[in-house]
């Protein structure tokens, strides 16, 4: 599947091709269903190599008797990158530094059709989602369960329709400018093509033989409903001209037992945008959030004054969330507790150099107290240097139970309420 630009769409959209469908959706319906099918299930050229990170090991497994072919780094929990339509895994290729770093094995793979793998079951030329699916489905059992699902337009459905249908399990997903739902797709197709109601019946009856799955169930809402909830991050530029803003919007909203937007934010310290850009996505996000009635999660480095301004400009006071991992100092405390935010703090406030950290821990209103790993990195004393993993959140207790004069199994206590509070089903 792809988006209304796609080339198979735009190579057939003129004038004659137009006259020749409306003829025949008079006189063969039938025919011209699957005529369109055909076109729709088009595979795209398929893009050149581009250079992957060192240190790949090249890997080949079967799905559905085609050969499929991918790069895996590292050790660790997987991490496992699904490309959309008209793309390969080399796309994604800079998630693998990043990930590596934090400790994880990471697995990339071409669906077939696409890239360096051979074309699947739907014949040469010709692939679909469920194909995507079956491959990750196949990458899966080679490699084992992931610590989460990175996927891309048409991975989307693709890893949705694999969780409810195939062996995959994730511990989170993380959805990149999702394709959210076949439907409108087809619609603006027929519009390209000009073929009328009949051709279309036929089209959709087409469609569902050839996929194996209803076409009104290849819809990332309806497929989520089915899989069992994990925290996921939907990322998307509101700018994008493939896949609209709004379809994203409109799906996140769908999906059951959210409870909080985020991470979001500010941070200076690194030039990775411009500060004008990151505070307009961070408003857009607040006003989101605003809307939804769901907390958010914040981050915020050397943008002290710019965060608090935002959250009381674009939340209008109805906006509350956490500052999480928070390492800010007294002025921002109160400002953040002020705005009815609650306060985070992760392994460094066991470090030996965060006394200040500790003053303004020591502070904090009980009620309004969390505590965090922030795995895998920061991990507290006395495994500090080490990969961090929730089960030393315990250390932060300790640490946050020192500051505060109190035992660390009250701690565990009160954050455990004030989660509930914050978080708890709405």
């Amino acid at each position: 599947m792809s988006r209304p630009e796609k080339s198979t769409i735009v190579r057939f959209r003129n004038q004659r091709r137009r006259a020749l469908f409306r003829s025949a959706d008079l006189l063969t319906p039938n025919l011209a269903g699957r005529i369109a099918r055909d076109i729709w299930f088009t595979a795209p050229p398929r893009l050149a190599a581009t250079p992957l990170p060192e240190g790949g090991r090249p890997f080949e497994v079967e799905s559905l008797g085609a050969v499929v072919r991918g790069h895996v780094w590292g050790d660790g929990p997987v991490v496992y990158l699904v490309h959309g339509w008209g793309g390969r895994g080399s796309q994604l290729a800079s998630f693998v530094e990043p990930l590596l770093a934090g400790g994880l094995r990471v697995v990339m793979f071409d669906a077939p059709g696409h890239g360096d793998s051979d074309p699947g079951a739907a014949g040469r030329g010709r692939t679909h989602g469920v194909e995507f699916g079956k491959a990750l489905d196949a990458v899966f059992a080679e490699f084992g369960p992931a610590e989460a699902v990175v996927a891309h337009s048409l991975g989307t459905i693709s890893t949705y329709l694999t969780l409810r249908f195939g062996w995959l399990s994730t511990r989170r997903l993380v959805l990149v400018a999702p394709m959210v739902a076949a439907e409108p797709l087809f619609d603006q197709f027929q519009q390209a093509l000009g073929f009328g109601a009949r051709t279309r019946r036929a089209f959709d009856r087409h469609l569902d033989e050839f996929v194996g799955v209803p076409m009104v169930e290849f819809d990332a809402g309806f497929q989520a409903s089915y899989a069992d909830p994990v925290p996921t991050l939907v990322i998307h530029d509101r700018g994008d001209r493939q896949t609209p803003w709004a379809d994203t919007v409109r799906f996140v909203e769908s999906v059951p037992d959210a409870r909080a937007l985020g991470e979001m934010g500010l941070d200076y310290h690194y030039d990775h945008a411009t500060p004008a850009l990151q505070q307009g996505v961070f408003s857009a996000q607040v006003k989101l959030s605003r809307a939804r009635q769901l907390p958010v999660i914040v981050h915020t480095r050397e943008a002290d004054q710019d965060t608090i301004r935002i959250l009381k400009d674009a939340g209008k006071g109805e906006v509350r969330g956490v500052f999480h991992c928070f390492t800010g100092n007294a002025a921002l405390a109160a400002a953040a507790l002020q705005l009815g935010f609650y306060l985070s703090f992760s392994g460094i406030v066991s470090f030996p150099k965060s006394d200040a950290l500790r003053a303004v821990a020591a502070t904090v209103p009980a009620d309004r107290l969390l505590i965090e790993t922030d795995s895998p990195y920061l991990a507290p004393v006395p495994h500090r240097g080490k990969r961090n993993e929730p089960a030393l959140v315990v250390h932060v207790a300790e640490a946050l139970a020192g500051a505060r004069r109190t035992s660390a199994a009250a701690i565990v206590e009160q954050t455990a309420a004030n989660f509930e509070a914050l978080f708890g089903k709405r």
